[in-house]
């Protein structure tokens, strides 16, 4: 659902509580990108959930599976 960066961005965000400025200091951007990408990445996963509870579960796994192989 996420790829490893906006993962990471998320995690060191909400549980190491990095200001954006060491996250982007650690992975080699600025603070206003690493902003940027941290509400996109949230955004994302707030669409997974809204998916989820409509019941849209197989079609977002589906999805995901289709995005992988794109990739």
């Amino acid at each position: 659902m996420l790829d490893d960066e906006s993962h990471d961005i998320i995690s060191r965000r909400l549980w190491s509580k990095e200001s954006f400025e060491q996250i982007g200091a650690a992975l080699g951007i600025s603070a206003d990108a690493c902003r940027m990408r941290f509400h996109r990445a949230v955004a994302r996963l707030s669409g997974c959930v809204d998916r989820v509870r409509r019941g849209e579960i197989g079609q977002l796994l589906e999805d995901e599976d289709e995005q992988e192989e794109e990739e």
